[in-house]
């Protein structure tokens, strides 16, 4: 079942598409986590400078398949496409959120 996601996780999308890394910027708290299969970020800054790099360069779009609340955080279900051999793949974005920002997204292959 699909649920209602947050304005920060739809935004993050939706920036991450139209690669606007000033709204993607804007979906974190200032010392959020990011981990990029087993790659990890700490902060805004580090983070924005990754997602630009990684969407800008291999030319990315995120498709949302599903999403469903897990405690207190939210699992989407989301399939990548763009310039990197075996696209499109399908991951899992993990988000945990902390006053209605994102403070950590763990990204993992669907298995």
């Amino acid at each position: 079942m699909t649920i209602q996601l947050p304005d920060s996780v739809r935004n993050y999308f939706q920036a991450s598409n139209t690669y606007e890394s000033d709204i993607l910027l804007d979906c974190f708290v200032e010392d959020a986590i990011f981990d990029d299969i087993g790659t990890i970020y700490t902060g805004r800054v580090a983070i924005k400078n990754h997602l630009v790099q990684e969407n800008n360069d291999l030319n990315t779009h995120t498709s949302i398949l599903k999403g469903v609340k897990v405690k207190d955080d939210y699992l989407v279900t989301a399939k990548v496409s763009g310039d990197f051999a075996g696209s499109p793949i399908n991951f899992n974005f993990l988000f945990t959120t902390k006053n209605e920002k994102i403070s950590k997204i763990k990204i993992s292959l669907v298995d």
